[in-house]
């Protein structure tokens, strides 16, 4: 072995190591993304699930004049620039048996659709969630 095959073996085993690591890299940061959608994206459904169960559980009490209040919680997750933010979903029927629950994510609008069973007199009061979480549901 000469001199310059040492020197040449050592080169390409350090762009093969560089490139080894490199990969490794890019996949664990597509990995870290791909979590934050997905705890995102469950966090939604959970809020979207209880809201839809409540909303249909009202169907057993139709027959009354009602007002609920809940809490809605905020949904926590991590912005592009690293900073943990909160945000309520927005929430509204998309259609007589359908509640739309959405959440603006990254600048992108993650939303899902829950069937439910309500009353046609039914109704949405939205106004404060945004600030303070309060979904008000009223009958009558």
């Amino acid at each position: 072995m000469q001199k310059a095959q040492i020197s040449l073996d050592l080169i390409l085993t350090m762009i093969v190591v560089l490139i080894i690591v490199s990969a490794f890299a890019i996949i664990i940061s597509d990995f870290k993304s791909n979590q934050e959608i997905r705890l995102t994206k469950e966090q939604l459904d959970l809020i979207g699930q209880n809201t839809a169960t409540l909303i249909s559980t009202t169907q057993t009490i139709n027959d009354t004049t009602f007002v609920i209040e809940t809490n809605i919680p905020q949904i926590k997750y991590t912005d592009i620039n690293g900073n943990t933010i909160g945000n309520y979903p927005k929430i509204n029927f998309a259609d007589e048996n359908t509640l739309n629950i959405a959440l603006l994510f990254n600048g992108k609008i993650m939303d899902s659709n829950f069937k439910i069973s309500k009353s046609p007199n039914t109704v949405l009061v939205t106004d404060s969630l945004q600030y303070n979480g309060k979904l008000v549901i009223k009958n009558g």
